[in-house]
């Protein structure tokens, strides 16, 4: 009974003293301070404490036993002998980590690193150059260390991912990849990380861009032009309102009497937007069913325009749909006239916000080139303006 007590004061006084090491280790410190816990204060409250009276020898013969085998540091009262303070001895806490069965902290880094080099993809690639990064600055990635089964499990989903070609519902992509249908849904969290540390970016938007969806996908259309699926035929003009078609459906949908297409940011204009033309509700970042749509369309039209909102979203998405699709679609009511007769609806952007910075990053963009005035002067005035407070 006796030893159990004491081996159990190893092991939190092992622990505490190791608490503080890590944390240390982690912002890479020099340990020229030493990595102490003092009696009577938070970490090592216990000593000296009435209500731990009883614990006093075994915590005593657990610290003289640690110190006999060089681990720690003691430093007592010159009279009572009391414990003061119990420091690291910082060049044997791998042998001490060893001794008491306890991950040591390089083990981390080393199985993090060990990890990546496993899925090399560019964006993958990235993502390690960028703690790499930290580290050599002697900045912490403690943040990134946390879980690195699901680390693993992120990348892999980010691998294929960066691969996938087709619409797939997440929980089917979740079985695919790890046999779970809830697995991926639990490392949303640390794929979203990711993302946003490589691309500044929606964890969430990514996996839509990519083709992997919570539930299936309708793309919905109306105005006018001809729908043909299969050997049947829709007649946009006659249907009094918008029809929806399934993604696994796109392969056999083909158009005609096509003059424009525009595609709509926000559900609340699609319904009530009201111009000549093919309108398609994008509802966000295109996936690649609605990619494949504007692919079918592209011989069917020769104007292609976009309407969103004029924010940092609302000009990436255009910037997406033309990076993807090749097509040179063009900004639709994404112009400073919107900006000046909506005035009374535009918010305001403070000027040294990180919004604001991406809103500066968007003149870095060669796609939206022919929209850099617009950009500029949303820039210069400190405001955006969303979609549904145009009336189009």
């Amino acid at each position: 009974m006796v030893s159990m007590m004491i081996e159990k004061w190893k092991i939190q006084i092992v622990n505490r003293l190791m608490s503080v090491y890590e944390k240390r280790y982690d912002s890479r410190s020099d340990f020229k301070t030493k990595v102490s816990i003092k009696a009577g204060e938070d970490r090592f409250i216990e000593y000296g404490h009435p209500d731990f009276y009883q614990e006093m020898a075994a915590i005593e013969k657990a610290v003289s036993d640690m110190e006999k085998q060089g681990f720690i540091i003691v430093k007592r009262d010159r009279f009572s002998k009391e414990i003061i303070s119990i420091s690291l001895v910082i060049d044997r806490v791998e042998q001490m980590c060893d001794h008491f069965g306890i991950e040591r902290p390089s083990e981390k880094y080393d199985r993090l690193f060990d990890i990546l080099s496993r899925y090399p993809n560019p964006l993958i690639s990235s993502y390690q150059a960028f703690l790499e990064s930290r580290l050599s600055k002697k900045n912490t990635i403690k943040m990134h260390l946390n879980g690195l089964d699901d680390l693993e499990d992120a990348l892999k989903v980010i691998t294929f991912s960066e691969n996938n070609q087709d619409d797939i519902l997440e929980r089917n992509a979740s079985i695919r990849l790890f046999g779970d249908s809830k697995r991926l849904q639990q490392v949303k969290g640390r794929i979203d990380v990711i993302i946003r540390t490589v691309l500044d970016e929606d964890g969430r938007i990514y996996l839509q861009q990519s083709g992997i969806l919570k539930n299936p996908v309708h793309t919905f259309m109306k105005g006018q032009g001809m729908v043909l699926i299969g050997q049947e035929s829709i007649s946009l003009d006659c249907v009094p309102g918008s029809i929806g078609v399934e993604s696994g459906m796109m392969h056999a949908l083909s158009f005609a009497n096509i003059e424009r297409v525009i595609t709509i940011e926000n559900l609340t204009t699609f319904h009530t937007f009201d111009e000549p033309g093919l309108i398609i509700y994008l509802g966000g970042f295109s996936n690649h069913a609605k990619r494949e749509l504007l692919g079918k369309l592209r011989d069917s039209s020769h104007e292609f325009l976009h309407f969103g909102d004029l924010d940092y979203g609302g000009f990436m998405i255009l910037d997406h749909l033309r990076r993807s699709t090749g097509i040179d679609i063009k900004a639709h009511h994404m112009d400073i006239g919107m900006l000046k007769q909506y005035s009374r609806y535009t918010k305001h952007v403070e000027k040294n916000s990180a919004y604001m910075k991406k809103l500066i990053s968007l003149l870095d963009l060669e796609t939206l080139k022919v929209s850099h005035e617009t950009i500029r002067f949303m820039i210069e005035h400190q405001v955006i303006l969303e979609q549904e407070a145009i009336d189009a």
